[in-house]
């Protein structure tokens, strides 16, 4: 059900947890399933705010959807820009939680229910991922759990190497994003690693990883960049460098170790973070 209110009450007046969505063409065929997962959840008083790139009739696609909603269309921006614009705008919410949620992927029904209770404890959660193939079918679960646990507190330290935290499983208080960054000058994709990261660093917060809940993470071509593996290895140099630049530019240098972004790692046949690089 869609309030009739305007954009900006929806930031600044809603007070319960914000479900953040950002939509475009390409994840259009996978919006009914993302459906599906939102009137799934456990939790009931939450509201949901989309970002959209492009989709047309994007209120169409949510018409089922049992929280209230809003639909923000973007016009003329690229994604990065898109996803800076709207940090800025959310900055402004009166929610104190914001979740979120990649448009293409799903998420275990109790996911708004148990970032929205351990924000209270944490300003900055993250959860594991389920993994499932193109059309939905899970086939892995909690795949960071053996890595890190049931439940681990984490520094920005944590990410500087490698990447836990995206836009598809990363919830924060709204208070957090005093410290978001700006835009870099630069070419940056996959900007998650580097909004996240900052945040953590400049606020010298402690988050906090949980595998109580999942994000359910679709493994298709179109993922920018995905989990990693041997044939990712470049692209994942060429945007780590991208990173690494723009951190520069906002007085925070040398983020990857010395030896140019080879990291050496024992995890043997666990699954490796986003970016993170066996050694050779």
């Amino acid at each position: 059900m869609q309030r009739n209110r305007s954009i900006q009450g929806m930031i600044s007046s809603f007070q319960q947890p914000l479900l953040v969505l950002f939509i475009y063409p390409a994840i259009i065929r996978h919006l009914p399933y993302l459906v599906g997962e939102i009137n799934g959840q456990t939790a009931k008083d939450f509201g949901i705010i989309v970002f959209n790139d492009g989709v047309d009739d994007a209120e169409g696609y949510f018409g089922a959807v049992r929280v209230p909603f809003e639909i923000i269309n973007m016009h003329g921006m690229s994604p990065v820009q898109i996803r800076f614009r709207a940090i800025q705008m959310l900055s402004e919410a009166a929610s104190s939680m914001l979740i979120f949620q990649d448009s293409d992927d799903g998420m275990t029904p109790n996911r708004v229910d148990e970032v929205s209770r351990m924000l209270g404890d944490f300003p900055l959660v993250v959860n594991d991922l389920d993994l499932m193939d193109e059309e939905g079918e899970v086939f892995a679960l909690r795949i960071w759990t053996g890595r890190l646990g049931e439940q681990l507190p984490f520094t920005g330290e944590a990410l500087r190497h490698s990447n836990f935290a995206g836009f598809g499983n990363t919830a924060l208080r709204t208070e957090m994003l005093r410290y978001r960054p700006q835009h870099p000058q630069g070419e940056l994709l996959a900007v998650d690693w580097f909004v996240f990261f900052f945040i953590l660093h400049k606020s010298g917060e402690t988050g906090l990883f949980t595998s109580a809940c999942s994000t359910r993470y679709r493994q298709h071509a179109g993922n920018s960049i995905g989990l990693m593996s041997a044939e990712k290895r470049e692209q994942a140099i060429r945007v780590r460098a991208q990173h690494e630049q723009a951190l520069g530019e906002v007085g925070i240098p040398h983020v990857f170790n010395e030896n140019k972004h080879i990291r050496p790692s024992s995890t043997g046949k666990q699954p490796l973070f986003w970016w993170e690089l066996n050694g050779e």
